[in-house]
């Protein structure tokens, strides 16, 4: 694995990923999301952690990653919501935790290496969160929606630490010329298949060796809900824009994804950034 680059204003550079087996990096990650409804606030919520990330291996074409994850902050302002106090003991749980997988050099995902781990922390969540709406929610045991929690908890490619995955990794393995914009394809984790994010390459700079990008998807979907046996369908718009520095070795800088989501009532704003510590 190398790196191509060359400084000339015209020129293209090429983002490959230069990372030796043990090498490790520190990340600050905060996500914030809010939402309005004719114009009111109705939620506003607020995670912060930190991921410590390790590459365990790069003797083939693909790289084998750590992460752990360490000093949760969860802040849920949601007035509705009954279950807020169930998340902030799920985070306390994550704290040290790991999720080992692969990535190929443009920074595709290729699975998980320690699935047992994960499946045994996720029924030991599930024991946890069943125990817990028992005795505070008289909820049934068998509940739907603790399986639901368990399930996503340390999986970071069913939630959204895939959302970050992406963020994190999205810009590797493109060629890029400087001021002119590329199309690369993007999950957006909508079932979309076929988006497109333009990403625009605006500035190398030869004294940090930091390449600047900043990347947009906008399109419409249209939802449509049966109720009282007629059709009813909903125009809802999405956007992300996202502003991301990244270094001559492929590691991430900083990065900050905008996400909305709207309607004619009802809009839904997050933000996810990631920084290097």
């Amino acid at each position: 694995m190398n790196l191509n680059q060359s400084l000339e204003p015209d020129s293209k550079v090429q983002i490959l990923p230069k990372w030796e087996i043990n090498e490790e990096k520190s990340y600050q990650f905060i996500s914030e999301s809010f939402e309005l409804f004719d114009g009111d606030t109705i939620s506003r919520n607020k995670v912060s952690y930190q991921v410590e990330m390790k590459v365990l291996d790069n003797t083939s074409n693909d790289l084998l990653l750590q992460w752990t994850y360490k000093n949760f902050v969860n802040e849920i302002s949601e007035p509705k919501h009954s279950f807020s106090d169930i998340f902030g003991e799920i985070f306390d749980l994550l704290d040290g935790n790991q999720i080992q997988f692969e990535i190929d050099k443009s920074g595709a995902y290729l699975g998980l290496k320690n699935e047992e781990e994960i499946a045994e922390f996720e029924a030991n969540i599930f024991e946890k969160i069943k125990e817990h709406m028992v005795n505070n929610y008289q909820v049934r045991t068998n509940s739907g929606m603790a399986l639901g929690i368990a399930k996503g908890a340390l999986n970071p490619f069913s939630s959204n630490d895939y959302d970050d995955f992406h963020t994190f990794f999205r810009l590797h393995g493109g060629s890029y010329e400087i001021n002119k914009e590329v199309e690369i394809p993007v999950s957006l984790g909508q079932n979309r298949e076929g988006e497109k994010l333009k990403v625009h390459f605006h500035e190398l700079n030869q004294k940090t060796n930091e390449m600047s990008f900043s990347s947009n998807c906008d399109f419409d979907l249209i939802n449509s809900n049966k109720l009282e046996g007629t059709d009813e369908t909903t125009l809802v718009n999405f956007s992300l824009k996202n502003e991301s520095k990244i270094n001559d070795a492929g590691w991430p800088i900083c990065s900050r994804e905008e996400r909305i989501t709207s309607s004619a009532q009802k809009t839904k704003v997050e933000v996810r950034t990631l920084e290097l510590l």
